[in-house]
């Protein structure tokens, strides 16, 4: 099994404390979740986490090819001060985009 390097545990926190005031003085009617992703051993693109959007605007979020949750999620990545080899381990995510992105969904 791959080792986790972020978890909920770890980061979750810090996650919280930039994304709660962004959204709030944004002015999104949105709410989210961080959860820790448990990964087959042979999954070599799972994130270690994800924060799964939802509420009045995650339409907002989804616009444009997702164009702000993507901006959303790099942001957050940058004050974390993750290293860009990192940036794939946790993922941003709102009515199944990601999923849906990245593979046929059934």
């Amino acid at each position: 099994m791959t080792e986790r390097k972020y978890s909920v545990a770890s980061i979750g926190s810090r996650i919280d404390q930039f994304l709660r005031p962004t959204l709030r003085n944004g002015g999104f009617k949105v709410n989210y979740e961080t959860q820790d992703v448990e990964a087959p051993g042979d999954a070599f693109e799972t994130p270690d986490m994800v924060v799964r959007f939802s509420g009045a605007d995650v339409d907002l979020l989804l616009a444009n090819r997702a164009e702000l949750l993507l901006a959303l999620e790099h942001v957050t990545m940058e004050m974390l001060r993750m290293p860009s080899e990192d940036h794939s381990r946790i993922s941003f995510d709102a009515n199944d985009y990601r999923c849906c992105a990245s593979r046929s969904c059934g």
